[in-house]
């Protein structure tokens, strides 16, 4: 979008006919809007899914007060979310996914030319939002499941230590052993964790080129 106002005053007399009215380029406008959002949100579940990972990590190990400020989405984020999210850019660039993804942006001018309006969506669209949602919130369970389990068992150890033993105060026992046992799960997790988040990136591929039949 913001490259198409810095080439529109070089384009604007060639498009003058086509565009109409002042509305019209309004209406388009919101189009393109609506296009660059729809890419946008398919394009970053795979980012999403690992940050928020990354945060489910952190909040059951007691340490989602130490988040920090991600300035790529604008959102805070924990330390192992920042980690993940970083990781996931990385492989983004590595694997190929930038090509993938303008081809994406490149394939909207020829689905939908700049100068045309909205045209008749797939009666499925809906059904693909939803569905997208759902494995959006199911990826991100599955993948920080094994974690969350593994710390939910420290917890539980701990409350059997404490009720055996106590002197000990656990409270301050529980969270240098629960980050611990974080750091040492995700050094173990973290080359399968990796593997799965890849094929995550490769089904957002199928899911743009889905997106794109539906609009066709």
């Amino acid at each position: 979008f913001s490259w198409g106002l810095i080439v529109y005053p070089l384009v604007a007399p060639t498009l003058a006919d086509s565009l109409g009215s002042p509305l019209q380029v309004v209406a388009i406008l919101a189009k393109e809007v609506f296009l660059g959002l729809m890419i946008g949100v398919v394009a970053a579940k795979s980012f999403w899914i690992a940050m928020s990972v990354g945060f489910f990590i952190d909040n059951q190990r007691g340490s989602s007060m130490a988040q920090v400020f991600d300035a790529n989405s604008g959102e805070q984020t924990s330390p192992i979310g920042q980690f993940l999210q970083q990781t996931m850019i990385t492989l983004f660039f590595v694997s190929g996914g930038m090509l993938v993804f303008l081809g994406a942006v490149f394939e909207t001018y020829v689905v939908w030319p700049v100068p045309s309006f909205f045209p008749r969506l797939d009666p499925q669209f809906p059904q693909f939002v939803l569905q997208f949602a759902d494995d959006l919130m199911r990826s991100v369970v599955v993948l920080a499941a094994p974690a969350i389990v593994l710390l939910f068992l420290t917890d539980f150890g701990l409350g059997l230590v404490n009720r055996f033993a106590p002197q000990l105060n656990v409270f301050f026992l529980a969270m240098p052993v629960k980050c611990l046992v974080a750091l040492v799960v995700l050094v173990l997790y973290l080359p399968l964790l990796l593997r799965m988040l890849g094929a995550e990136q490769a089904e957002t591929a199928a899911e743009l080129e889905l997106l794109r039949k539906l609009w066709s």
